[in-house]
């Protein structure tokens, strides 16, 4: 099984606010939770993954990805 996902991000802040900070553990467990279906789904499958626009050059974004990337890996997903 093979799917594709596009993502993008934007950098930056509007108005030099301060960014907000991570998401508390509940909401991590939360996210967690409501993706289990799609990670049982897709375990196994190799998944074609867009890699560009802002997150290739803003490298809080650059470590996000490659965090995602490992964790996809980690749960059975192959991403390329």
């Amino acid at each position: 099984m093979t799917a594709s996902i596009t993502a993008s991000a934007q950098d930056g802040v509007a108005g030099g606010a301060v960014p907000p900070a991570g998401p508390t553990p509940d909401q991590k467990a939360s996210v967690l939770l409501e993706a289990m279906p799609w990670l049982r789904a897709y375990k196994g499958a190799t998944i074609v993954i867009k890699y560009g626009g802002n997150a290739m050059v803003n490298d809080e974004l650059k470590r996000a990805f490659a965090q995602d990337i490992l964790f996809l890996h980690q749960v059975g997903v192959r991403p390329v």
